[in-house]
């Protein structure tokens, strides 16, 4: 009596890739080619668990099992992936560890970033993706590198510091994270905080005139932000419902209309931001203006 052997499955993984991988959202089928008689079953396994075959899994078959084909990758398809080959003879297997690829996903904190002039500014670049993706910087729509300038970038990009912020360090900074699926971006804006300065230029700081004339002070304070200026008379806040005040330009000159020997004092003009104040103080004498006749002719002078 003859005894007839029955070949034990074999598989053919050679339309697989070597590292299969497939970009989140698009289509990839894993092939597990078999041989035997009779003819092996397959069933597919993903970690140690049998695939569901169904309308919402998007996961099918074709060519009898021997290819699996998901219809749409997502993350949770990465993984050990493994077909099962059995007949009478025996069974075999093998696995595939498919890698799911992502775009880059970029995080940059903190999101604020104005502070005062030669404060210390750091901005953490965080990014997600698969393949790792590499990070690098620009300012304004120029490659940043770092430089004599003051800024510094850490090795694999993923910190940026100024330690003396400076008016030309104000701008956009973008962090780009880069792999093979694609790029994304975060940008951040960095401004500098300027503490006011009042223009003391051509200031006259001890005006003198006569009653029943105009008095204009000036208080030109520049800063960032734009300071808010406020006036005192002798400690005492100005505030324009005083009938014969009129503060102009959001405080930048002060007019006190027909003068009389009571707005005698010190005048103090501060202006302040968050970045902090500067103050300019005026000493203003008021006289009275008085007529003497001298020969059917007024002559005025002051006392």
């Amino acid at each position: 009596m003859k005894i007839q052997r029955v070949p034990a499955p074999q598989l053919d993984y050679s339309r697989n890739e070597q590292q299969p991988h497939v970009i989140v959202g698009r289509p990839i089928t894993l092939w597990c080619l078999v041989s035997g008689y009779p003819l092996p079953t397959i069933r597919w396994m993903k970690d140690g668990h049998l695939v569901p075959i169904n309308g919402k899994s998007g996961i099918r078959l074709i060519e009898g099992g021997q290819g699996l084909e998901i219809l749409e990758a997502k993350r949770e398809h990465a993984g050990i992936w493994m077909c099962e080959a059995s007949n009478a003879a025996g069974k075999t297997d093998y696995e595939l560890n498919l890698d799911v690829w992502t775009l880059p996903i970029v995080f940059i904190h903190p999101e604020d970033n104005v502070r005062p002039v030669d404060s210390v500014i750091t901005i953490q670049c965080q990014a997600s993706g698969n393949p790792e993706p590499t990070l690098s910087w620009s300012k304004d729509d120029q490659p940043l590198i770092t430089s004599a300038e003051g800024v510094r970038i850490s090795l694999k990009g993923t910190r940026l510091d100024i330690p003396r912020l400076k008016q030309s360090h104000v701008g956009e900074y973008t962090c780009t994270a880069t792999n093979e699926v694609g790029t994304s971006f975060a940008t951040v804006h960095i401004d500098v905080l300027v503490p006011p300065v009042i223009n003391r230029d051509n200031i006259e700081m001890s005006p003198r005139l006569p009653t029943a004339q105009t008095l204009t002070l000036i208080c030109d304070a520049t800063g960032k932000p734009l300071p808010e200026i406020v006036w005192y008379v002798n400690d005492t806040v100005i505030h324009e419902t005083m009938s014969n005040v009129i503060i102009g330009e959001d405080g930048r000159y002060l007019q006190v209309n027909d003068v009389s020997l009571n707005d005698n004092g010190s005048y103090k003009c501060v202006a302040s931001n968050i970045a902090g104040k500067d103050e300019l103080l005026y000493t203003v004498a008021i006289v009275r203006k008085s007529f003497l006749r001298l020969n059917s002719k007024f002559k005025m002078f002051f006392l």
